[in-house]
């Protein structure tokens, strides 16, 4: 399933308004080095590989900016609360399965553990345990004391956003480390480069690498009939802008916003790449004022000038991430705008 921006005012939608069944490409890296790869199915994350003979307990999931990575642990948490042959209330009351059972699976798989969590990876913060991350993650709900005994034991423990909360997150480390839960299945999700020191720690690394073109033009028809949009005006849209910015239809996240972009605009869209990305600015530009009920100098003048200047000073630094000093003038913390994904309220 592949959600929506939160910003997209005009449409009310479900998270799994789209579905590509399982369409976001995963490649397989081997031996830390990253020598050799192959493109693998979200199905294969928890089964034994090249690099780890046994069910893999530590998973690395690396991707770019946009590639699908928190959707990817969406779509396992929706695939795993609906199952393939067995309902969340069978699966709990049952002894826990050791294979799918799933046409075409027979193999480890997200349906292999009795329980999951999806929590990201600013909730280990100021943690002692994994019980108070469960416990605040849940809040009111009442868990039973021994939940760690209980519950992760035979629990898959999804981290999303490792990138956006690492720096003196000890609790999470000693998760990856495995100095917490050795034998509970961990998969933590980051951008590249944030866990290069502690790659030892994993039994299994994969990278997503966004849509290839089969798959792009599967979810440009996709979303173009839940628009209730012309298919076809899509696919020709798609095929031009491929043309000339392959990388852009890549992503998960621009394919979508372009897509938004062809089913609102009704006159023909220009496909010069530097045209696109100006397309697509004017677009979030009008959605930003909606949302925030601003004009478009204000959103202009007070949010994306000044983060212009942070991201610009940054590149000029040869830094990826901004720090606390360049948001002295700003009205945010470098933790709130390096971890946010779209623009919020």
């Amino acid at each position: 399933a592949f959600p929506l921006p939160n910003w997209s005012v005009s449409h009310t939608t479900r998270p799994n308004i789209v579905s590509t069944s399982g369409s976001i490409h995963i490649v397989s890296l081997y031996n830390s080095c990253f020598r050799s790869a192959r493109g693998v199915s979200s199905s294969k994350l928890f089964s034994p590989n090249d690099m780890c003979t046994i069910e893999p307990k530590r998973i690395l999931l690396e991707g770019g900016p946009g590639m699908g990575k928190s959707t990817l642990c969406k779509m396992l948490a929706m695939e795993w609360s609906t199952g393939p042959d067995c309902s969340l209330f069978s699966r709990i009351k049952s002894t826990i399965r050791r294979r799918c059972g799933g046409e075409g699976c027979g193999q480890p798989c997200v349906h292999t553990f009795k329980w999951l969590f999806l929590l990201h990876a600013s909730e280990f913060k100021g943690k002692s345990s994994i019980d108070d991350v469960i416990r605040s993650h849940f809040g009111n709900y009442q868990l039973p004391r021994n939940s760690s005994s209980d519950l992760l034991k035979d629990a898959l423990v999804i981290v999303d956003g490792y990138d956006e909360a690492s720096e003196g997150n000890t609790l999470l480390e000693d998760l990856i480390t495995g100095h917490t839960l050795q034998e509970t299945t961990v998969l933590v999700v980051s951008r590249p480069a944030y866990l290069s020191s502690n790659l030892s720690h994993f039994d299994s690394i994969f990278t997503t690498i966004g849509f290839q073109e089969e798959q792009q033009d599967r979810y440009a028809l996709q979303f173009a009939r839940q628009m209730k949009k012309n298919p076809q005006l899509f696919t020709d849209e798609l095929r031009r802008t491929r043309q000339e910015s392959r990388d852009i239809c890549e992503s998960p996240f621009l394919l979508t916003i372009l897509c938004l972009l062809w089913s609102e605009v009704h006159q023909e869209t220009s496909h010069i790449r530097t045209r696109i990305f100006s397309d697509v600015y004017d677009y979030i530009l009008d959605k930003a004022c909606k949302r925030l009920e601003r004009t478009k100098e204000y959103i202009r003048e007070y949010i994306i000038q000044p983060l212009e200047e942070v991201a610009f000073r940054t590149l000029q630094q040869e830094r990826t991430l901004g720090r606390d000093d360049d948001f002295v003038d700003l009205q945010c913390s470098a933790e709130d705008v390096n971890g946010v994904g779209f623009l919020v309220k």
